[in-house]
């Protein structure tokens, strides 16, 4: 009798292995099916080949500190605007005019663009985004095609009149 209540626990431990064991690979299939299917796209189902998101980095008026904190946290202006202008300047990547697509800058027009500019002076930014779902793992991955840059548009009285952007440039090709 022990030894049927043995072979019984041991046969029902090696299904139930087995089970677990087909399950995970019919989601690994399933996965690699969706990769494949979808060529560049890094996994999953295509969602938006590209949308356009934006982030404003200034405190809205009548914002207090900690609401603000609570909506844009650790946002290093510094590090973006650092970043994307040394990979311009250095010839890395190619910075483009924000309205007309096919107009580029120089490296000695980007140079003279960004006399006086800081980090302080950033305003907003906005990104042309890839987004992929992968249903196997509930997951959303973002992936950012290019980065613009704004600055206020001051006008002539001195006053705040908008944003205008600096230029753009294309990641991730």
């Amino acid at each position: 009798m022990r030894t049927r209540i043995i072979c019984l626990a041991l046969y029902t431990g090696f299904l139930f292995t087995s089970c677990q064991n087909q399950n995970a690979e019919s989601q690994k299939e399933e996965a690699g099916k969706l990769r494949g299917a979808q060529g560049d796209v890094p996994s999953g189902e295509l969602w938006a080949a590209q949308v356009e998101s934006q982030t404003d980095l200034r405190k809205p008026e009548g914002w207090s500190d900690a609401d603000w904190n609570a909506t844009a946290k650790g946002i290093e202006k510094e590090k973006i605007l650092k970043a994307v202008t040394e990979a311009v300047l250095s010839g890395k990547l190619q910075a483009y005019n924000y309205a007309y697509d096919s107009v580029t800058f120089t490296v000695n027009e980007v140079q003279t663009m960004m006399e006086g500019i800081n980090a302080n002076d950033l305003v907003h930014v906005r990104m042309k985004e890839q987004w992929t779902f992968d249903p196997v793992q509930f997951n959303i991955e973002k992936k950012v095609k290019s980065i613009a840059l704004f600055t206020n548009y001051i006008s002539s009285e001195g006053e705040v009149r908008g944003m205008k952007p600096l230029f753009y440039v294309k990641i991730n090709e």
